[in-house]
């Protein structure tokens, strides 16, 4: 190879001798990856805790909100009606509580996305 630099030739080089250049790759590697990318229980079993322990507080806080739902919705409706001279039907008070009640998950979501990176720059 004349007129070629030294950066070519080891290009070349490292081009047909991959295998040799490199030995931390093996011809096999794909099968090796294959075996470990397999499904295992422990990541079944994860996956299922992880689920559950994301939902089942939030089931909860769901329910407990909604166990004096009517003492709170009359006394959103007096207030309401207290404080602006609004009158509820019973649709718009539920449609109310159903906006607050939801209120709770909206802030666990936006608190998780923010906690991290709150997390990151405060605490790292």
């Amino acid at each position: 190879m004349v007129g070629t630099s030294n950066m070519e030739n080891e290009i070349m080089v490292n081009k047909d001798n991959y295998n040799q250049k490199n030995p931390n790759y093996l011809p096999d590697d794909q099968e090796h990856i294959n075996e470990k990318t397999k499904v295992s229980w422990v990541l079944i079993v994860t996956t299922i805790s992880t689920s559950l322990g994301c939902s089942i507080p939030a089931g909860y806080n769901t329910g407990v909100v909604n166990s004096p739902a009517e003492i709170l919705k009359q006394w959103c409706n007096e207030t309401i009606t207290y404080r602006y001279d609004v009158h509820f039907s019973p649709a718009q008070l539920d449609g109310l509580w159903s906006i607050l009640v939801s209120v709770f998950l909206i802030g666990g979501i936006v608190g998780g996305i923010a906690g991290g990176k709150l997390a990151n720059s405060l605490g790292r």
